[in-house]
C-alpha cells in the first residue's frame, strides 16, 4: 500500500494558483461585447460632436452674414439719418435767413408807414398852418378844391406834364379831372405851350376883341352842328346863367327844369338842391340862398 503521509509539492514545481476565480466564457463574451458598444459610443459621440460642430459654425456664419447685414443696414440708417439732419439744419437755416429777411422787409414797411404818416401830418399842418392865415376859406378858392365831401384834406399842386401831377411834397398823381373838362388834351402840350409862348409876346389881355376870338368860335361851330353863335366867358358858372337868362328871355317863361342833385354852377338858382347829401352837408339847399315867392308860369 503505498503511503501518501508526508508527501508535498514544492512552488518551484508548481505554479501558485490565482487566488481570483476564473471566468467563465459567457462572461467573457460579454466583457467584450461592453468593449465593443463602448468604443462604438465613442465613435457616435465622436461623430455627432463633429456634425454639431460644423452646424454651430454654419448657425455662426450665418450669424455673421446676418451681423454684416444689420451693420450695413445700421450703416445705411446712420448715413440717412446724418443727411436728414443736414437737410433739418438746412431747412432750418434758410427759415431763419427767410425769417430775418421778412422781419426786415417788415421792419422797412413799419418805417415806411411811419415816414408816410409823418408826412400826412406834416402836409395837414401845412394845409391847417393855410386855413389858420384866413388866406382863403378853407384854404381854397371852390368847395370841390376842399375834397371834404369825400373826407380829404387840399392837396396843393406844383406842377403838371400831359396826364401827370405833383404836389409839393414831391408826390406823383395821375390826373383824372383834367382841370374840369379845360385840360381834356393833356397838360403842358408842347405845341400847345409853343403857340401860347408867341401868343403871350403880342400881350395878355387887350380887354377888346381880338382875331383869335373868331377863330376860336369858328372852330366850336364847324365842330358842334347844333351851335349857330358862341359867346365866351370865363367859367362854367357865367355860362349856365347866360343860357338861363337867354332861354327866359326866348321863352318867357319863369320857371326852369333842373336836374335834383346836379351841379349847375355856382348861381343860387343853380344850387336848389344840388349836388349829393355829402356834398350839401345833408342840406338840401344852401341855406345862403335866398327863399323868394314861388315863380308863376
Amino acid at each position: 500500500m503505498t503511503s501518501v503521509s508526508g508527501v508535498g509539492y514544492s512552488r518551484s514545481l508548481f505554479p501558485a494558483l490565482s487566488t481570483k476565480p476564473s471566468r467563465s466564457p459567457s462572461r467573457r463574451v460579454a466583457s467584450v461585447i461592453r468593449n465593443a458598444v463602448s468604443v462604438e459610443k465613442k465613435s457616435f459621440t465622436l461623430d455627432k460632436s463633429e456634425e454639431i460642430f460644423n452646424a454651430a459654425k454654419d448657425i455662426i456664419a450665418k450669424m455673421g452674414e446676418r451681423y454684416t447685414e444689420m451693420a450695413d443696414t445700421f450703416n445705411s440708417f446712420n448715413e440717412d439719418v446724418h443727411s436728414m439732419e443736414e437737410s433739418v439744419a438746412t431747412a432750418m437755416e434758410t427759415f431763419r435767413s427767410d425769417l430775418e429777411k421778412l422781419q426786415a422787409n417788415m421792419k422797412n414797411r413799419d418805417e415806411e408807414r411811419k415816414k408816410l404818416i409823418e408826412e400826412l401830418v406834416a402836409r395837414v399842418d401845412e394845409v391847417e398852418d393855410l386855413k389858420t392865415r384866413e388866406l382863403m376859406p378853407g384854404g381854397v378858392n371852390s368847395p370841390v378844391r376842399a375834397f371834404k365831401s369825400v373826407g380829404g384834406q387840399p392837396i396843393v399842386f406844383d406842377s403838371v406834364k400831359g396826364s401827370r401831377m405833383w404836389d409839393v411834397d414831391g408826390n406823383e398823381y395821375i390826373d383824372y379831372v383834367g382841370s374840369w373838362g379845360p385840360a381834356i388834351i393833356g397838360h403842358a402840350d408842347d405845341k400847345v405851350n409853343a403857340a401860347l409862348i408867341e401868343t403871350l409876346k403880342k400881350g395878355t389881355s387887350f380887354g377888346a376883341p381880338c382875331v383869335l376870338e373868331n377863330v376860336l368860335a369858328e372852330m366850336v361851330i364847324s365842330a358842334v352842328p347844333s351851335v349857330e353863335m358862341v359867346r365866351f366867358v370865363n367859367s362854367g358858372t357865367e355860362a349856365c346863367m347866360g343860357a338861363l337868362r337867354l332861354a327866359r328871355a326866348f321863352t318867357g317863361r319863369q320857371k326852369v327844369i333842373k336836374f335834383e342833385g346836379c351841379y349847375h354852377g355856382h348861381a343860387d338858382s343853380f344850387l336848389v338842391k344840388a349836388g349829393s347829401g355829402v356834398a350839401t352837408s345833408a342840406f338840401p339847399t344852401p341855406l345862403a340862398c335866398p327863399k323868394g315867392p314861388p315863380l308863376t308860369p
